[in-house]
């Protein structure tokens, strides 16, 4: 299972953060704060209140996670904390 975390994203004048898990071909798209499932591919009920319940505990960790997110760096390709290229001013 792998999941991905996006950094703070404006909609209908609410800050979100879109959580995809994914598993072989499976996806499941969540937001935060709400906890909303805006996209279920292949999950059970069961299993998508379970990653609901892992959302729930982990919760600062992925809000953390958002936070460290650098649009720009995402952009090149590059991973949160990487250094940037050397002549670019920072």
């Amino acid at each position: 299972m792998e999941m991905s975390v996006s950094p703070a994203v404006a909609k209908d004048g609410k800050q979100r953060i879109y959580v995809l898990f994914q598993d072989g071909g499976r996806k499941a798209e969540c937001t935060l704060p709400d906890y909303t499932v805006v996209k279920n591919e292949g999950f059970t009920a069961e299993e998508v209140e379970r990653l609901l319940d892992y959302m729930k505990q982990e919760k600062q960790t992925i809000l953390d996670q958002a936070r460290r997110i650098s649009v720009m760096s995402a952009f090149m390709g590059k991973k949160a904390g990487e250094e940037k290229p050397s002549g670019m001013k920072r």
